[in-house]
């Protein structure tokens, strides 16, 4: 149905408006002031006083069938290492992620992503139950919460390898659709021979890539010890990278890479929070910004919210560059990151995201915010990161136009998803522990 929200204030990461009203349905129709409103018959009409209407946020980087680790505690857990810190923990519980655990993950962290103001996630997946999965997880958030999804299955070397491919390579060819793309996903140099890596590079057919890079700094001493080159080296030197791939993490990536990368136009997606959680360090946004490359952010999982990252990205870049001035990393940067990261998916999906404007998908979020100080179009991104980032909790948000979240609930039977979410990972946890 025809809808249109009045009484509202905008910002969309470029334009700053008050007391406007947009029409819209699936995609925005018109932005007006509402000294012109005029209310036309058959349309719903939603009262946003006292509210910003923003673009659906994304989450550049995540993992869904993380879902299931919340509270889990496994034995022996004393990892020194990366490495060791995935073979005691995640890849005892990943293998044993069924097709049932991947679509009710899929559902409760839609949820989730939802009622924080997501409308858009960029999915690394892994599992021991590799043929569908890929499916199944589209079947909850995509097909069911109706959300957008850039979706991939983590090739590794721990697990069949042919069976990682086929599923990568089947999903991708069924789905290239507005509201879902699939990517090749590999896991990370430490996991992928060269052998692997040649397959891959084979199959992919202009599939983009989507795969960890540098994350530790163990994962580059491995690359280079083995194989001569660090990682992104190694992924350039398959023919890997172009600029629809996406490298994530980036955190111990040196100059050579960071040059390596912006030849190719590949797309980074940072996760700063799970780094510091892995022990993992932080990505040099110096660096990056130096070197021109084109960035977005991740939660890794860590977080639904990526209102959140963005605000501990800033915080924690400026201790990385330990520059009081914040001349290195601004917000200017970060803001810069956040529009890069519309034009990206929006690439990737074949639609217009990111700005409330005619002709954009209406992808949209309403948020309440109370201005306290002189807000302008030249204060409003710090305005918005001080206040209305620190409780970031949307009162209505819309996908292609269709209500998700509605006086801060979703439309969706949140009782049922979250019962049958339990019931899931119970029966997975009892896997993990007769593994």
């Amino acid at each position: 149905m025809r809808k249109v929200i009045v009484n509202t204030d905008i910002y969309d990461y470029h334009a700053y408006q008050r007391d406007m009203y947009v029409v819209f349905d699936r995609k925005i129709e018109k932005v007006g002031s509402m000294a012109d409103y005029v209310w036309e018959e058959g349309t719903e009409e939603i009262n946003g006083k006292g509210m910003l209407l923003m673009p659906g946020h994304i989450i550049g980087h995540s993992h869904i069938y993380s879902a299931f680790s919340k509270g889990i505690s496994l034995q022996p857990f004393a990892p020194r290492t990366f490495t060791e810190r995935l073979r005691q923990f995640w890849w005892k519980l990943d293998k044993e992620y069924d097709l049932d655990a991947c679509y009710q993950s899929a559902r409760v962290c839609g949820i989730d992503y939802l009622k924080s103001g997501i409308t858009t996630v960029f999915d690394h997946h892994a599992g021991g139950y590799i043929q569908g999965s890929l499916n199944a997880i589209k079947a909850g958030i995509v097909d069911e919460l109706g959300m957008r999804a850039m979706m991939a299955f983590e090739t590794s070397d721990r697990f069949d390898v042919d069976a990682c491919i086929r599923e990568n390579v089947d999903f991708a060819q069924s789905n290239r659709s507005e509201m879902c793309r699939g990517m090749f996903g590999m896991h990370a140099s430490l996991s992928l021979s060269e052998n692997t890596l040649a397959a891959v590079a084979e199959a992919r057919n202009g599939i983009p890539i989507h795969v960890h890079c540098g994350e530790s700094i163990e994962e580059e001493y491995e690359s280079i010890n083995t194989y001569g080159m660090r990682a992104a080296e190694r992924y350039a030197a398959h023919g890997l990278l172009d600029e629809d791939g996406l490298l994530a993490h980036c955190t111990n990536i040196d100059e050579r890479e960071a040059d390596v990368i912006r030849e190719h136009g590949t797309v980074v997606a940072v996760n700063p929070t799970a780094n510091l959680n892995s022990n993992n360090g932080i990505p040099d946004l110096g660096l990056m910004k130096n070197k021109g490359l084109n960035v977005i952010v991740g939660t890794d999982a860590m977080d639904s919210n990526i209102a959140n990252e963005y605000n501990n990205l800033f915080y924690i870049t400026q201790y990385k560059l330990n520059d009081r001035t914040t001349r290195k990393y601004t917000k200017n940067d970060l803001l810069k990151s956040i529009r890069y990261v519309y034009e990206y998916a929006g690439r990737l999906l074949g639609v217009k995201l990111g700005r409330i404007e005619e002709g954009y998908e209406s992808d949209m979020l309403l948020i309440p915010y109370h201005i306290s100080t002189v807000v302008d179009e030249a204060n409003i991104f710090s305005y918005i990161t001080g206040s209305v980032y620190k409780r970031f909790v949307p009162k209505a948000v819309f996908v292609r136009g269709e209500w998700k979240v509605r006086d801060y609930v979703t439309v969706f039977d949140e009782e049922e998803i979250y019962k049958a979410s339990r019931e899931s990972c119970k029966k997975t946890w009892e896997r993990v522990a007769e593994s």
